[in-house]
């Protein structure tokens, strides 16, 4: 049995399992036992023994009140019933008699309980103030939870990389030598003229209608507060949730889509190129026919 385990069970049990042999400093007193011992096993002094010099290891308890414990019986165990007296029988007798005799009071009268029948199917349903009574209550928006990286390469080129919203690196690095090795294979801009990020959702609060719908047209709208924003022509976006937020239209990695003069080049996110190599592939087939698609326009 492990230590731990016995300990519980001697805690449970109320036995102490350590006791100290002398006070220890700054202790409270121990509390003092009064044993039980049983007098027929005392040994009693023969006659004409001299009393031994050793102290009596059972002191006397005569004088003692004794401690006798309280067993209980077990739980579910039937209770001893003292016997009753036949005084004590003839007065509950007398009692029964009379309450007997007394009268008995009228019951109150309870109403019936109010059945309600079920709404007929064909019946017109019955609005109140405009809203209907049978309206289910409305479904729980899912969240989306991302957090994008916006670059200006140019005022024609930008790009929008998703990151993980749950690291903490943020854009490292690495992330921006795999994405200056793409610009340079598709002849875009290396240095950046601005980069910021935009979080979602911006509050933690399941009040707040947060769903996909508000998180494109604060991004968009957020987007549009730039003047070279609505200058921009060449668009690359990096990852499912960069795509599914600039695009009504759920739109799958490794394609080029035309809107108006904005050619958007999606593919997949920097994380997941970093750590699947064999997107990388796809990716540059995407890159083909981007640069195919620019020269023929």
């Amino acid at each position: 049995m492990l230590e731990q385990q016995r300990q519980q069970y001697l805690s449970a049990m109320g036995v102490q399992p350590w006791f100290a042999r002398k006070r220890l400093p700054c202790a409270k007193p121990s509390t003092r036992c009064a044993w039980i011992w049983d007098q027929s096993s005392r040994p009693q002094p023969q006659a004409g023994a001299t009393a031994s010099p050793l102290p009596n290891p059972m002191p006397d308890t005569a004088a003692e009140p004794r401690y006798a414990p309280q067993l209980s019986a077990p739980a579910g165990a039937p209770q001893a019933r003292p016997p009753a007296s036949p005084r004590g029988g003839k007065e509950a007798l007398a009692a029964l008699k009379q309450s007997a005799q007394a009268p008995v009071a009228p019951k109150p009268k309870v109403a019936p309980p109010l059945v309600v029948a079920p709404p007929d199917a064909d019946a017109p349903r019955v609005e109140t103030e405009g809203v209907a009574t049978d309206l289910e209550p409305p479904a729980a928006v899912e969240v989306p939870r991302c957090r994008l990286e916006i670059i200006a390469l140019s005022d024609r080129h930008w790009v929008i990389a998703d990151l993980p919203h749950s690291e903490v690196g943020g854009f490292t690095r690495f992330h921006q030598q795999l994405l200056q090795d793409i610009a340079r294979s598709i002849g875009w801009p290396l240095d950046p003229q601005e980069r910021k990020g935009f979080h979602w959702p911006l509050v933690d609060n399941g009040a707040i209608d947060q769903g996909i719908g508000v998180a494109r047209d604060t991004l968009v709208h957020w987007l549009q507060q730039d003047e070279r924003w609505n200058r921009c022509t060449r668009l690359m976006l990096l990852g499912p949730q960069a795509i599914s937020l600039l695009l009504d239209e759920h739109q799958e990695p490794g394609q080029v889509v035309t809107q108006g003069e904005r050619t958007l080049l999606l593919c997949h996110s920097l994380n997941a190129l970093m750590k699947l190599p064999e997107l990388k592939r796809e990716t540059w087939h995407a890159l083909r026919g981007y640069l195919q698609t620019t020269r023929e326009s």
